[in-house]
């Protein structure tokens, strides 16, 4: 997708490395040290080495190659990777993945950090680093058509990949099963991905309809149509550790869609929603409860606050084609001039 937005200002990309295989046992993910050695044979074609989320002995290798024969370096990060190993199943492996990550982000002649969470941690590394939000592409995500209902009952929806959220989505079992004895919930659930943990945190609300939804993952144009019965989205996340370098990215999309939003009061949750005017904010299950409570009860809230997501979406830089833009000028001042234009 970024790919094509580049190419309309004249910059060509090819991706290549870091491709992870799961070949070991426990599906441990393994790197394709293939795709490495294509990034080396690349390097006479290229200008600028785009590095994502590296942070690796493979990558640092890379750039030293790349510095060495006079090419430009980016480094590009949309998560706290740093803090992975604290925690997860693989904490070892996530500590030996990124243990490179300081030193990468030194030696790039830029950083670019999705949220002010993570450009903080860049900037104590490099100079040069620029915020520029994990972009919506709102070909795919736009509002659809409200899908009529027979019943009175108020959807609840979050999106996401289950089963490295389980801790998150625990968040919502109380309030949840406390709106439940009052009004008529369902809450869906896109990508579950058919994780038992999960099962266990909603089964046990009597008075909660749940809609578990597919047991695999779809491409990412599919998801919309998923989302299309939201009447609300949540973006539940606990406070502290990697969780405050998320990009919101989840609130971000449903606001695009013209969904309201409430997310918890966390990472970047906080830049991009005003609470009450774009979304809703929550730090406590108390806050759940009562901004949930008040979107459930008053649909022209609702579709108030969808509104005024997704104006946000689109007149505050979050759109695909202006990160697009913005990434363009960085690249182009960094080949033409040897360093970045002014802020964008």
């Amino acid at each position: 997708m970024i790919s094509k937005e580049l190419g309309k200002y004249g910059l060509h990309s090819k991706v290549y490395a870091g491709r992870l295989t799961y070949k070991l046992p426990g599906q441990i993910p393994v790197p394709n040290v293939k795709s490495y050695l294509a990034v080396i044979f690349g390097i006479g074609g290229c200008d600028i080495l785009y590095l994502h989320r590296h942070g690796n002995i493979f990558a640092y290798l890379i750039l030293c190659v790349y510095k060495l024969f006079g090419r430009k370096v980016i480094f590009d990060y949309d998560d706290a990777v740093y803090l992975f190993y604290h925690e997860g199943r693989y904490k070892v492996l996530a500590r030996l993945w990124y243990l490179f990550l300081p030193k990468i982000i030194k030696r790039s002649n830029m950083a670019i950090a999705g949220s002010h969470f993570l450009a903080q941690y860049a900037r104590n590394l490099n100079t040069n680093v620029y915020l520029i939000p994990t972009p919506v592409d709102t070909a795919i995500f736009w509002p659809r058509s409200e899908v009529p209902r027979g019943k009175q009952e108020i959807t609840i929806g979050w999106m996401g990949q289950a089963n490295v959220h389980v801790e998150n989505l625990r968040l919502l079992a109380e309030p949840l099963a406390e709106l439940s004895k009052k009004y008529k919930l369902r809450l869906k659930l896109v990508s579950a991905l058919g994780v038992k943990e999960v099962r266990q945190i909603f089964e046990r609300i009597e008075t909660l309809n749940v809609d578990y939804g597919l047991d695999h993952l779809v491409d990412i144009s599919e998801v919309p149509s998923l989302m299309s019965d939201f009447d609300i989205s949540v973006m539940p996340l606990r406070e502290g550790g990697a969780s405050e370098g998320k990009c919101a990215m989840k609130a971000l999309e449903s606001m695009a869609i013209g969904i309201p939003v409430v997310a918890s009061a966390v990472g970047e949750n906080n830049y991009v929603i005003t609470d009450g005017a774009n979304g809703f904010l929550a730090a406590t299950s108390q806050e759940w409860i009562k901004k949930l409570e008040m979107l459930i009860q008053d649909e022209t809230l609702r579709k108030r606050i969808g509104q005024n997501g997704l104006e946000t979406i689109q007149q505050k830089g979050y759109t695909l084609e202006e990160c697009g833009r913005k990434l363009s000028q960085l690249c182009l001042g960094l080949v033409s001039r040897g360093d970045s234009p002014s802020p964008v």
